[in-house]
Order: C-alpha cells, then structure tokens, then sequence
C-alpha cells in the first residue's frame, strides 16, 4: 500500500460518512451530524467512489484520514485570492501521534490528501505573493475596537480621496473628514476586500452597531497617540499614516490564516490572521485576540513563514493550563438543524464553518 492516499470527497456526502464511521464526531468534524437524512443514494453514491468495500465498510487505506476528520480538536485553515476565486486549504491535526491530514476545497469537492500535502498550497501563496524581504513601510501598532474602527474608516476615505485625486489629475493632499462622513463609512463599508473596514469588521464580532460617540472617542484617542490630526471639526491622518495608506491604494490579493483547537470542555481557542499585498513589497498584517486588535507592515517573506507554522504546528495555538485542567464535556457542542447566513453577502453558511466561503466574512 502507498504511503501516500488522495481521494475526493463531495460535500454532499459528509454527513452520509459521517454515518458510517462509528462513535461521537468532534464539534469540528466535517462528518458531524446537522440532522438531515441520509439516503441510500448517498450510501451507493460513496461506494462508488471507492471509499467503502462491498460490504459498506471504510476501506483501510482511507480509515487514518476519516477517523482524523471524525476526531479532530485541532485545524488550520488557508484561505487566499488573488482575483473572484478563493482558494481553501484545511489542515485537521489527529489526537494521537499520526500525521496530519489535509483536505483541498475545490468547489463542492474536498480533496482529501493524508498524510498532509502543503507543498501545493505554499507553492500558490507564493507564486502570489512573493518571498521578499523588503518592506516598503514601518509600521506597528495595538488598537482598541473603537480605535481601529475609525482609523480604518479615515483610511479608506483618504484611499478613496487619492484615487479620485489621481484621475482626475490633481495633487495629492492629506485630506480631513468629518464625524458623520467616518461614521457613515464604519456602518456602511463597501463590502468587498478593498475596503479596509469592512476587511477589519470581517475578523472582529461587533456587540452592536458602532455610535459617533464610540467613533469620536475612538479618534480622540488615535489623535492623543499622534496617529490622527484634529482640525476643527474634521480628522485627517498623521503624516506616518498618510504615506503608509498611499502605498495601500489597491490591494492584490490577501491572505487569511486560522487556527483553532477544542479544550477538555469544548471551548475553542485560537486565532485568526489576516494579510493583504498592495505591491511586491507592502503586505498590511492584522491580527484579533478579543478587544485589541494589531496592525503592522510586513514582508512578504514574513507572511509565507507565519503560512507554514500555523500550517504545519498545531502548537501554535495553546490551551491554558485552568483549560486543559476542566472536566470533559460529556457532549460534544450541539449542532443546529438549519445553516446560517453570512452577515455581508447573505451566502448560505454550512453549521461548523467559521468564515464565509464566498467573501470570506467571520461567522458570529
């Protein structure tokens, strides 16, 4: 037998495994049950493909990588555009010493690589974006919600103010803008991934619609970092922030990196990164760990390391040691009959997904 197995899975027919293989399926199993009917259909339909044997078992070359799927408590996921098409690489780490699995999303197929196959994924990411050491900006620096909120409104509508400028032929200038114009833009961004705020509100759960008191405390505060000028009754960006959006006009591609892992009592931990390239030496990193939110210029060659550990390392993400201590859940989290929404695009959300397959939006 090889030591290498690939086989295609269509979604359709995650559930209908799911019922094959014996026992409880981990909360982030792609098998786990989401109550809808499993039909013979399904059953031929995977016997066809080859997975299970005459007399409807798992054949053996392909029991490690579906018990992993089954089993898992721990995934990275890729996600990277570059155009209309995103590209989705899922890697799901077992519970034992075996090796990692990984599946490639190709419309309604996963291809199911085990061991892992990340070659073709980095490979991608870096045709893509290169592996340059160079940065054309420096910048790093830690917001609130509030914070980041308004500077990556007042981003975009300087962005906004330069691109018109330079169709229209004039100079650029750094524009000020004011509260009602910021606040519009924090409510109402264009949703798509060349408008920041809408990037930054993908990665971040917001509690309730952000208020202008929220976004002018929010500028009061970037103002009192020097990071944002107060005129009047208008914002404007410092001159550090002014030069780094004018590298940022139009973004290439981006980059998203997730990874999580399930605790003894089924709380996830873990995080979620975010990279968009304007250019072959200007990649803007974010990153969200609860109420604060980091923001920073850098290379290239920086992001295709961070690509292969989170990868690669399912260590990356740590349980604290109160965490790995609880008791067990005796259930695994309950799965509800009825997908979700994505909150931008209105795109069906199968139960489990984190991220909008379509706009690549976060999942409340």
């Amino acid at each position: 037998m090889s030591d290498k197995t690939t086989f295609t899975i269509e979604e359709d027919l995650f559930e209908a495994i799911g019922s094959i293989l014996p026992g409880e399926k981990s909360p982030l199993s792609l098998f786990r049950s989401k109550g809808l009917p499993v039909t013979g259909d399904m059953i031929a339909r995977i016997h066809s493909a080859g997975i299970t044997d005459a007399s409807g078992k798992i054949k053996p070359e392909y029991q490690h990588a579906l018990d992993t799927l089954a089993h898992t408590r721990s995934f990275a996921r890729l996600k990277f555009s570059a155009g209309e098409n995103i590209f989705e690489f899922i890697v799901f780490f077992p519970t034992d010493r075996s090796n990692p699995v990984s599946l490639v999303h190709n419309g309604s197929q996963y291809v199911v690589h085990d061991p892992m196959e990340v070659t073709a994924a980095f490979t991608l990411v870096d045709q893509n974006i290169g592996h340059s050491i160079l940065s054309s900006t420096t910048f790093n620096g830690e917001f609130t919600q509030s914070e980041a909120l308004a500077l990556f409104a007042l981003m975009d509508l300087e962005r906004r103010t330069l691109l018109h400028g330079l169709a229209d032929g004039l100079d650029p200038q750094n524009a000020g803008f004011d509260l009602p114009a910021i606040t519009e833009q924090v409510n109402n961004p264009k949703k798509n991934f060349q408008s920041l705020e809408f990037v930054l509100q993908s990665r971040i759960i917001l509690e309730s619609i952000p208020t202008p008191e929220q976004i002018e405390g929010g500028l009061k505060t970037l103002a009192g970092k020097g990071m944002v000028l107060c005129k009047g009754t208008r914002y404007s960006l410092s001159a550090a922030l002014y030069a780094i959006t004018s590298r940022f006009l139009i973004m290439d591609s981006f980059v998203v990196l997730e990874t999580g892992k399930l605790d003894p009592k089924n709380t996830m931990w873990g995080g979620t990164f975010l990279s968009l390239q304007a250019g072959v030496n200007d990649v803007l990193y974010l990153e969200g760990h609860a109420e604060e939110i980091t923001v920073k210029c850098i290379t290239p060659a920086e992001l295709l390391d961070l690509v292969g550990k989170i990868l690669s390392d399912h260590e990356v993400i740590s349980i604290p040691v109160e965490a790995q201590s609880a008791p067990a859940a005796h259930q695994p989290a309950v799965a509800t009959d009825k997908n979700k929404f994505c909150p931008s695009c209105g795109t069906a959300i199968h139960q489990g997904k984190m991220f909008c397959p379509q706009c690549g939006a976060k999942i409340p």
